[in-house]
């Protein structure tokens, strides 16, 4: 019996979800301003023009750029949940971090080392 509560609440909720999606959209497209301006064929924020040919070259450098910003942000990611329980780690956890953070701070000497960040 109480399967079937569980069953039909879903059902409902799921039904609901999809009911105010779609009247969210409805409503969206009728009252979205329809006419487009100068902003829209202005230059976007990486410097490129919005409707040119997409067959230049694109520099490497956004790239480097990029998954360095990830690692560095997966670590931060990793660090939170050893900050929140920074009292009750112990001591071979609080090493292992440092041992993690050490890594971390290596790779970015080795990166400023090796000019990775330079842009020519």
């Amino acid at each position: 019996m109480i399967y079937l509560t569980y069953k039909y609440s879903l059902a409902c909720h799921i039904f609901c979800s999809i009911l105010l999606c779609s009247l969210l959209l409805f409503l969206t497209k009728i009252l979205a301003p329809k006419k487009s301006g100068l902003e829209k064929y202005s230059a976007y924020e990486c410097g490129f023009k919005a409707f040119e040919l997409h067959q230049i070259p694109f520099d490497i450098h956004f790239y480097k750029i990029g998954i360095l910003f990830l690692i560095f942000d997966v670590e931060i990611l990793f660090l939170l949940p050893w900050v929140y329980n920074f009292v009750n780690i112990t001591d071979l956890g609080h090493s292992i971090i440092f041992s993690f953070l050490f890594i971390i701070l290596a790779g970015l000497f080795y990166e400023y080392r090796t000019n990775i960040l330079k842009w020519y």
